[in-house]
């Protein structure tokens, strides 16, 4: 997608994660040194006690009874074919018809010995299953590529026939976020909320047909009528972040139908559906799910290693996390001029080092960013106490004084977020045919969750020219996002609920506790919420053990996830990467891609859950 400033983006639960496994323990992992001790709050507590989806046994008879649907694959790109399936609008009332979903195939390179289609899906909610079929194909391994079709389903109102996009009227006017990727002050909370209240009304009034029909329970039914389509008897499954979200609900609807299924980078399906004890009336989503906490944790141990590095391994290693600490403390008192135009805030700097933990192989390079921009930006002087901007625990901040900085610090931030774009590029954008005429598209304040790169204002690309004069544009709201968060999730009815926990977060994960939790200050009163949502239980006994990987220094979807998910679910093994960082443990560690392998091609799980080490240590020798 392509995203603009107050859309922002910081970092995806997505894709090419740097983390992996190499060294085998019989016992059941526990966090290493450093894991932060609130990452595993409230992980023993059973199940919230839930409703079961509307007519959830009427449903699953008509499933049953429905005709496996038709694939006509056509080629479409170096080795892939596509298709479109047909699927119920609504699985509780076939009356409303039908749409058509996205699907594409890696065909298996030794049809002789095929086993089936392995189905996968990159996280999100959002992302374009059937674009990074070939990635997948990539890094699960050649012995994978032989033996498997790797698929993908375009995931309902992301693509496919219907769209999740809320259009407003010809020429009315968005709200102004003053190109926050989140806010900061009062000012700013409530021109959040002005942004999300007409988000909403949008969506209420002129409401896309998908859009109360998105919810993970939808995506997996899905999945499973392509698993039909396809001949499989069981499904295959690999998913990552999100991805693993639907593959727990998938082994909750079907628990009889699984052959083999991996989640890696794991979310606590409780948490994400409706929090314990009844958390969700005052606790959102997005604070539930601990992902501040392990952002904050993994560059906390990133320092840390840097540190027991010496300067040997890492130069900066005497002053990283006090340059840190200063960087913070200056951009919190407001923006600073950095030169030609370039003025770099506080949430600039929190979106691009939380970006970059994704990935273990750019976590070295954070280090001599941090120490040159420390050296560019601070001290600073405040100025004045700027009117309306103070923040939710009443203090009033000065803004910073403006004035030019040096310019290599620009320089090296502006390289770190190119090479992060290049190696984490987003999604190809939705066709503009599918936008109506004079539309102008926009995601809305989204960071984290939802997109895979960072766009930092005067750190990335620069904005587009004005489009010429002719026919008003009119507001239109991607919801794919939210189409799917806000119809798996229960959360506060009040908006300013968001501010209260803005005011806790803050506190446990400095800038990161805000980037994480405002990505779903919509869900007050979403209008798209789905009667057929599924949340929980989750620990229904599967056909086949499910293999859940867990990283220990995972910036988005914290260890605690998946140590979460092992407790509920008594049929699953899980493997711990020990002292990893990065996001997920895909392709980086002989030792997973091993026992993953192992899972998939032969179904062997493993006795008991165990423990890897990645391949290479974080900080490695330059000469």
């Amino acid at each position: 997608m392509s995203l603009t400033r107050p859309a922002a983006a910081a970092a995806a639960v997505l894709i090419t994660a740097a983390g992996g496994l190499a060294a085998a323990s019989p016992t059941l992992a526990s966090p290493g040194p450093g894991v932060g001790a609130g990452l595993g709050s409230g992980a023993t507590t059973a199940s919230a006690s839930v409703r079961a989806p509307r007519d959830d046994a009427k449903t699953a008879a008509a499933l049953r009874a429905m005709a496996s649907p038709k694939v006509a694959w056509t080629r479409c790109g170096s080795g892939l074919q596509c298709a479109t399936l047909e699927v119920p609008l609504d699985y509780g009332d076939p009356t409303l018809g039908t749409t058509k979903l996205s699907i594409s195939r890696r065909p298996a390179d030794n049809p002789s010995q095929r086993i089936g289609a392995l189905f996968t899906n990159p996280g999100g909610p959002g992302g374009p299953a059937t674009q990074t079929v070939g990635l997948f194909a990539q890094e699960l391994g050649a012995q994978v590529r032989k033996r498997f079709d790797i698929v993908g389903v375009g995931p309902r109102g992301i693509e496919g026939e219907d769209l999740a996009m809320c259009v407003g009227k010809p020429g009315e006017e968005m709200p102004q976020l003053d190109e926050h990727m989140f806010p900061l002050w009062d000012k700013e909370f409530a021109q959040h909320l002005a942004y999300d209240r007409a988000y909403r009304k949008t969506c209420a009034t002129a409401m896309p047909r998908i859009l109360k029909h998105m919810s993970t329970a939808d995506t997996a039914r899905d999945m499973d009528l392509a698993r039909r389509a396809l001949g499989d008897k069981q499904i295959s499954y690999y998913g990552i972040s999100y991805g693993s979200y639907l593959g727990a609900t998938y082994a909750a609807l079907y628990p009889g139908n699984i052959r083999a299924l991996v989640v890696d980078g794991v979310l606590d399906p409780v948490a994400w559906a409706t929090g314990r004890g009844g958390e969700h009336r005052t606790k959102p989503v997005t604070e539930r799910l601990n992902s501040h906490l392990g952002a904050h944790e993994a560059l906390m141990s990133a320092f840390k290693e840097c540190e027991r590095g010496g300067t040997s391994l890492c130069a900066e290693a005497k002053t990283v996390r006090q340059d840190w600490q200063a960087i913070l403390t200056t951009l919190s008192k407001g923006p600073v001029d950095m030169g030609d135009g370039n003025y770099l805030r506080y949430d600039d700097v929190i979106a691009l080092a939380l970006q970059v933990l994704y990935s273990a192989d750019d976590i070295p390079l954070l280090m001599p960013a941090i120490t040159e921009l420390r050296q560019a930006i601070a001290p600073t002087t405040p100025v004045r106490k700027a009117a309306g901007t103070a923040s939710a625990d009443g203090q009033v901040a000065a803004e910073a004084t403006p004035r030019s900085r040096p310019k290599a610090a620009v320089a090296r931030l502006k390289a770190l977020a190119a090479k992060v774009d290049r190696e984490h590029p987003a999604p190809a954008p939705l066709s503009e045919s599918t936008a109506p005429k004079g539309a102008h598209r926009t995601n809305g304040p989204v960071l984290g969750l939802n997109s895979t790169v960072l766009r930092s204002s005067g750190l990335a690309a620069a904005p587009s020219a004005e489009e010429p004069p002719g026919e008003p544009d009119a507001p239109v709201y991607d919801a794919g996002f939210h189409g799917v968060l806000c119809s798996d999730s229960l959360n506060p009815k009040d908006p300013k609920a968001w501010i209260a926990a803005d005011r806790r977060v803050k506190w446990q994960a400095p800038g990161f506790g805000p980037a994480w939790l405002w990505t779903a200050s919509v869900c007050a009163g979403w209008p798209g919420m789905n009667p057929d949502a599924y949340r929980g239980p989750f620990d229904k006994a599967t056909s086949t053990p499910v293999l859940i990987i867990g990283n220990h220094h995972d910036p988005a979807t914290p260890y605690s996830g998946a140590v979460a998910y092992r407790k509920e679910l008594k049929t699953s093994r899980l493997i711990t990467l020990t002292n990893g960082y990065g996001h997920g443990a895909l392709g980086v560690s002989t030792c997973v891609d091993r026992l993953r392998t192992k899972y998939l091609v032969n179904r062997l799980v493993p006795a008991s859950d165990t423990s890897c080490k990645p391949d290479h240590p974080l900080f490695t020798r330059l000469d």
